[in-house]
């Protein structure tokens, strides 16, 4: 992109940010930007240190061995998600202040990508090792669909920036199999669940003859209302393009489609008809579902993997003896039944008037911290420190091997099958988490009784078609 492009795009996104800050407003904070102008060789900015202390040491493990290979200083940025995504990151690019190599969430890069400060993939992936580049291959095709936005971008090609490390196929079935066996129920056969029908009929067995309150929490959280909705739109309607939040256009969002109404509706009968979700639901996190599920008030749950750390730390025993298994969601009819979170990692190019020769060296050093994040035992570590499954399919079965309990919950194997029944990764449009940012407060209205499953679904469509209307009218 040219220099006088960025300046245009740069402009225009100053506009939006002013919402974007209030959309995240209340997100905990894992650190503060610093900028550029530190001492070390090169600055790293991290937002995947916030999973867990495990995946914050494996952070500084990283770091520490690419020191030691390299002989080279790195000036460290801790960050949080709501600083990547809100106006923090984007407002030191801006800046030209911003490191030459980066971690953290995909979904929250688009600002940076269409910014133009990020290197393309292509640029520097041969750089990296061989045996890397054959692990990484297959995820090139998969991570188009992150990138389908930018075809639609005046001022953009339609190129991998942002390159996943590792991903979260979202979501998975987790159950209390010791409930399951209580209540009548034979785990072979009822979990998980077939479909929704077979969803109800089980839940409501659990929540009636089982040992916990209820058989299948839900979530209504502002940021992990989606939990169940994610991958039952999926199956639902990812063969017709109303899975996810976005049309194919990126032009409207999906929540007043047939599929999200279908979902939303079926979602609030769990809650208010079937009374299968306790009364916490309205508010309920994954953290929230957690501590009730390994306290056996909660039989089953769709949680995002990302709970790994925090389920390994509070409930070992049930790991180990199998008491909790990890299940894949059902794919009919669709034949899919998630799209990919992914982690992914970036290296920028020159900020304006910059040496352009040092700034070449100290992507070279980059490119060598990002092999390490790409290192097998890095890789084989991010199950089990963030609940990501590594990017490097080579790896899965040693991922697997390297579990506490042998992998007893059979979580990497259920990770493993649901990547192939994806969609592919979540876009990386820079309006993912703004356009979407009401359909929680709708959502929570709902199990409420304050608003019906179609006015959720027509309220949530307004908004984000607002947000939309608003980013593509400021770039044609």
């Amino acid at each position: 992109m040219e220099d006088n492009t960025m300046r245009r795009c740069n402009a225009r996104r100053r506009n939006f940010m002013k919402g974007v800050g209030g959309a995240l407003a209340g997100v905990s904070l894992a650190g503060c930007l610093g900028g550029s102008g530190g001492d070390g060789d090169i600055e790293y900015w991290d937002t995947f240190n916030v999973q867990s202390n495990a995946a914050r040491q494996l952070v500084d493990d990283a770091v520490s061995q690419f020191e030691e290979e390299t002989d080279s200083t790195v000036d460290v940025n801790l960050s949080g998600f709501g600083q990547m995504a809100g106006a923090e990151w984007i407002t030191n690019f801006e800046q030209g202040e911003y490191p030459v190599i980066f971690t953290g969430d995909q979904i929250a890069a688009g600002l940076m990508e269409e910014g133009g400060w990020i290197l393309p993939f292509e640029e520097w992936k041969g750089e990296l090792s061989e045996e890397v580049q054959a692990g990484i291959e297959w995820m090139e095709e998969e991570v188009q669909t992150a990138i389908k936005w930018m075809g639609e971008h005046p001022n953009m090609d339609e190129e991998i920036m942002t390159f996943p490390v590792g991903m979260v196929p979202q979501e998975p079935f987790q159950a209390r199999i010791d409930h399951f066996e209580e209540a009548g129920l034979d785990p072979e056969t009822d979990f998980p669940p077939e479909d929704y029908d077979h969803l109800v009929e089980v839940a409501t067995a659990l929540t009636e003859d089982g040992p916990g309150d209820y058989g299948f929490q839900l979530m209504g959280h502002e940021f992990d209302w989606y939990t169940f909705a994610e991958p039952y739109t999926n199956a639902l309607g990812g063969d017709v393009g109303e899975a996810g939040y976005f049309s194919d256009d990126y032009r409207e969002v999906n929540f007043d489609t047939d599929t999200w109404r279908q979902a939303i509706q079926d979602i609030l009968d769990l809650y208010h008809e079937h009374e299968v979700s306790g009364p916490q639901t309205t508010s309920a996190s994954d953290n929230d579902v957690l501590d009730q599920f390994v306290a056996g008030q909660v039989s089953m749950s769709v949680m995002e993997p990302t709970v790994i750390p925090s389920l390994l730390n509070r409930g070992a025993d049930l790991m180990e003896n199998g008491d909790v298994q990890w299940g894949e969601f059902w794919t009919e009819p669709s034949g899919m039944n998630n799209a990919m979170l992914t982690y992914g990692i970036a290296i920028t190019r020159a900020p304006e008037g910059a040496d352009e020769e040092e700034w070449e060296r100290k992507q070279e050093l980059a490119i060598q911290l990002a092999e390490i994040w790409f290192s097998e035992v890095i890789q084989t570590s991010l199950v089990q420190s963030a609940g990501f499954l590594p990017v490097r399919r080579d790896l899965w079965e040693a991922t697997a091997e390297s579990m506490p309990y042998g992998d007893a919950s059979n979580v990497v194997e259920v990770m493993s099958n649901m990547v192939e029944t994806s969609r592919g990764v979540h876009t990386s449009h820079p309006m993912y988490i703004q356009a979407s940012s009401s359909m929680g407060e709708y959502l929570q209205r709902g199990f409420q009784g304050e608003l019906t499953a179609d006015e959720i679904c027509e309220m949530g469509a307004e908004d984000g078609n607002e947000v939309l209307d608003e980013f593509w009218s400021a770039r044609e």
